[in-house]
């Protein structure tokens, strides 16, 4: 290849008549690494700096490929091309970043010089790098901008709008919305991660930003010895543990905790910016659109930072409703959210305030929850139920005086409860009762089975005395006692199944009667299908003494239907109890917290 250009260099140089493109440009679009470098040691400098017809130098067709050696090995040739804006206007880090492409990106802003980036010189190019910096979640970047041009984060955007409002409705970039369904081992794994060291890190990074790509290298080597060394001292007490780390630990949490850490640090520099805005500024800013988009989306940590920076936030309502962020925590049914009014001095003032149509606080309760929220709960009846925790804990907490204030359209907070969840009962009577019906057909099957199996016991009678033959045996007697759990609480679950059918179905009745009963019902049946199981292995033990290989294939087989049950039902069962007598959803005695 290199033979040609050594006997004639303009051919280095030409450019295709239809595209305006140069061969560095093909061979940049297509990724080939060898040929790229050697047209770049034989082209002049300033021919780095061509364009074709699309406006794209060749660096800009390097950045599509997200090869970060092509796009080195051109920079270090003309470093000015990193300052050469696409046809799209943006300069080529941030095209790396809407690529998604954060190892090119994080080369090519060590190189850019920072006036290129700066707002005053081109805000759109300031503006987009920092929005598809987090989006990216490049956060060295993002904060590197944030220290040099702190107001970027109040200056609304003609694509993106403001980044207070672009991080407010990304609930993953927060452990309060991202975290939610994670198991005992996860949390465990989250929680277990020390971030201490990475913080320390950036900030390294952030001083010399010049040296971002050798400083990114060290941090990410230093970081995964740190995790891997510490769940290595973990997984090697014993076999056991090492098994559960393998099954349970997934990569993505150590970089969901990361990022969380790391969209902490960026949402506390943009906070700083905030706490010098007068309400007027706070509105025409959009800060208080994001405080309200984060408020309905459950993100504690936004919420709480920005009202630490700035607790005008507090009083100021939606433009719309005229509702402030607690009538919107209990209107989306955020409960981590609204447990903050407990740790305010001002609790009751803030909890007497009305919306433009006069509803108080407990009138938000009495609207229907979101169905995002409805769904995070098994079966219309429990959704009811939640419904109803939620308004008593309103009720606990506004002044007395409002419980009964009427709105704009004359109605109670109780009259607008009952309007908009009566087909929410409605849903959960036909739940109850057709939930009631389908088990109290195999509870009462178990009542027939295990009141005959009392007159047909194993072994036979004495003729004289009429006592089982096998009174004194061990088994005999397990089979006895089984016999009658099983009867017993298939009796009881059949009585509470029918206590739900006759149920008159009243609003408080899904607060604790009818989930209790369920519960019962649900739990009995259970108990008496492990019963039926074990009395059914002891007359197998008693009739087929000796013969223990069919024995004990016959008992295992006896585990499936108890085991198909736990998996069926028992997550239902242990809702029902932490639902109804678990710990609330709600954090009353939580500290000051401003």
């Amino acid at each position: 290849m290199r033979e040609y250009p050594e006997k004639d260099t303009n051919m280095v140089r030409s450019i295709h008549p239809g595209t305006g493109e140069t061969a560095l440009h093909v061979a940049a679009t297509a990724g080939n690494e060898k040929i790229v470098k050697e047209l770049v040691e034989l082209m002049p400098k300033g021919d780095l700096e061509i364009k074709g017809t699309d406006e794209c130098t060749a660096l800009t067709e390097a950045v599509l490929t997200g090869m970060r050696s092509i796009a080195k090995c051109m920079v270090e040739k003309n470093e000015k091309i990193v300052s050469i804006a696409g046809p799209n206007k943006l300069l080529p880090v941030v095209d790396a970043l809407s690529y998604g492409y954060k190892d090119m990106a994080d080369y090519l802003y060590s190189k850019t010089p920072k006036q290129d980036l700066s707002p005053e010189r081109d805000f759109n190019n300031a503006a987009a790098l920092l929005f598809w910096s987090i989006d990216a979640k490049d956060y060295d970047i993002a904060l590197d901008m944030l220290y040099r041009f702190p107001r970027l984060a109040i200056t609304v955007h003609e694509e993106h709008g403001i980044l207070f409002c672009t991080m407010a409705q990304n609930p993953a970039l927060f452990q309060s919305t991202s975290t939610c369904g994670f198991n005992f081992w996860q949390w465990g794994i989250y929680k277990g991660i020390d971030r201490r060291a990475m913080c320390t890190a950036t900030n390294d990074i952030l001083i010399n930003v010049q040296d971002l790509e050798d400083i990114v290298k060290v941090v990410e080597r230093t970081f995964v010895a740190q995790v891997r060394i510490r769940f290595w001292v973990f997984s090697t007490h014993s076999f056991f543990s090492s098994l559960l780390f393998y099954l349970y630990i997934h990569e993505h949490i150590h970089e969901m905790k990361v990022d969380h850490d790391r969209t902490k640090e960026v949402l506390q520099i943009m906070c700083e910016v905030i706490k010098t805005l007068d309400d007027k500024e706070l509105v025409d800013c959009l800060v208080v659109t994001a405080l309200h988009q984060a408020t309905a989306n459950g993100m504690v940590e936004f919420f709480v930072t920005l009202i630490q920076a700035n607790p005008e936030l507090l009083w100021i309502t939606d433009k719309d409703t005229g509702r402030n962020v607690f009538m919107l925590a209990v209107q989306h049914r955020q409960p981590k959210i609204f447990s903050h009014i407990h740790g305010l001095k001002s609790k009751q003032a803030i909890a007497a305030l009305a919306d433009s149509s006069n509803n108080n606080m407990l009138h938000m309760a009495g609207l229907l929850a979101p169905s995002s929220q409805l769904s995070s709960c098994a079966g219309p009846a429990l959704q009811m139920q939640r419904e109803l925790l939620w308004f008593e804990e309103i009720e606990k907490v506004i002044p007395p005086s409002l419980k009964e204030l009427r709105n704009s359209d004359d109605e109670t907070p109780k009259e607008l409860f009952t309007k908009n969840h009566k087909d929410l009962v409605a849903k959960g009577e036909k739940w109850m009762k057709d939930t009631a019906q389908s088990c109290t057909v195999p509870a009462a099957l178990i009542v027939t089975i295990m009141f005959a199996a009392v007159f047909t016991v194993p072994g036979g009678l004495i003729q004289d005395t009429g006592r089982p033959l096998l009174l004194h045996k061990k088994l005999f007697k397990i089979f006895i006692i089984s016999d009658a759990v099983s009867l017993f609480s298939s009796a009881i679950s059949v009585i509470t199944f029918l206590g739900i059918l006759t149920s008159r179905f009243r609003e408080d009745d899904f607060r604790r009667s009818l989930p209790t009963k369920m519960m019962i019902g649900l739990f009995t049946l259970f108990l008496s299908l492990v019963a039926l199981m074990i009395c059914f292995s002891a007359v197998l033990l008693i009739l087929f003494h000796g013969e223990s290989w069919i024995t004990y294939a016959t008992i295992l087989l006896s585990i499936l239907p108890i085991s198909l049950y736990l998996t069926m039902q028992f997550g239902l069962i242990f809702e029902i109890f932490k639902t109804t007598y678990g710990r609330s959803i709600f954090q009353k005695h939580r500290s000051r917290w401003l």
